[in-house]
């Protein structure tokens, strides 16, 4: 019976999908500020810095229909040449050691400065909580991407609606987990009409 079934599947082509692959990134749909943290510099109100002014959470901006939200960073314009960087960085993310995963996340941007840097970076861990190195392609001595290794760097800048940065990687063989997947902007000292926002952050086992 089930190779008739079969059979008839392949015949008129009606076999069933492979089920979409979970996101294993909780609140990756940014419904709020649970599970991200603000990352950076301290506050530094010499320099007119006040981190809980410069990352919001933007209830009003989102990339899907669902309206969600969006987490944002903008209206830097520090002082005495004070040049900080920003990110909304998220938990750990339990991986599987020696899997692919495909990570993605939407980015908007209003009146970024070309030398401003924008992009995800991450790194991984081991079950003992130290960071791993010789991962990252091309640079062994990094524990971690950066502007100049990530494959998830927003080239355009400037002003522009939704742009997905999509790309994949593989875990190294005794990872345990991501840590610091962090969506973030530096090289500002004052763009204060300059903003980011981040939204639907996705990592699928492939």
């Amino acid at each position: 019976m089930k190779k008739i079934a079969l059979f008839l599947s392949v015949l008129f082509g009606c076999a069933a999908a492979a089920p979409a692959q979970e996101n294993i990134l909780k609140n990756g749909i940014v419904d709020g500020v649970t599970e991200w943290l603000m990352a950076g510099v301290n506050t530094s109100e010499e320099n007119n810095y006040v981190k809980e002014k410069i990352y919001t959470y933007d209830a009003e901006v989102s990339h899907s229909e669902d309206w969600s939200g969006s987490l944002k960073i903008g209206g830097i314009d520090c002082k005495n040449g004070f040049k900080p960087w920003q990110a909304w960085r998220h938990r750990d993310i339990i991986v599987e050691p020696g899997a692919t995963y495909r990570i993605s996340v939407w980015v908007k941007t209003e009146n970024v400065p070309a030398n401003a840097n924008v992009y995800l970076g991450f790194g991984f861990k081991d079950s003992a909580n130290q960071w791993l190195t010789g991962w990252v392609p091309g640079h062994p001595e990094k524990n971690s991407i950066d502007h100049r290794t990530s494959s998830w760097v927003d080239t355009v800048k400037g002003t522009h609606d939704w742009m997905e940065l999509s790309g994949t990687v593989t875990a190294p063989a005794d990872a345990a987990k991501i840590s610091y997947l962090q969506g973030r902007i530096d090289n500002i000292i004052s763009a204060p009409d300059a903003a980011v926002w981040f939204d639907d952050f996705s990592i699928v086992k492939e």
